[in-house]
């Protein structure tokens, strides 16, 4: 069957929208579902919430981890989230690109 040129762009456009990994367009609740380029964008959107032991009282402990140390945590589990997201996401563009 010969190659039809005029749809061979859309054709690129769909695929990378249908990423392997999940959705890349619309609205999507479930955080699984998205791509690595969303997922990434997500955790940056969120990682705002990383501040909240900052309105914990001083002395105020959360399991026996105090305010400080909670802050650190959750920096750190959203940095490295952030850091894997972004490695994948490029990763799979460039997959796409070939």
């Amino acid at each position: 069957m010969p190659r039809n040129n005029a749809t061979e762009p859309l054709k690129c456009r769909l695929a990378k929208l249908q990423m392997r990994n999940g959705t890349d367009q619309g609205f999507e609740f479930a955080y699984w579902k998205l791509s690595y380029r969303r997922k990434f964008i997500r955790t940056l959107w969120m990682s705002p919430l990383i501040l909240f032991p900052l309105l914990l009282p001083a002395d105020h402990s959360l399991m026996g981890v105090p305010r400080e140390g909670l802050l650190w945590i959750l920096a750190s589990v959203t940095l490295a989230q952030a850091c894997y997201t972004y490695v994948k996401w490029r990763k799979e563009e460039r997959r796409m690109e070939s």
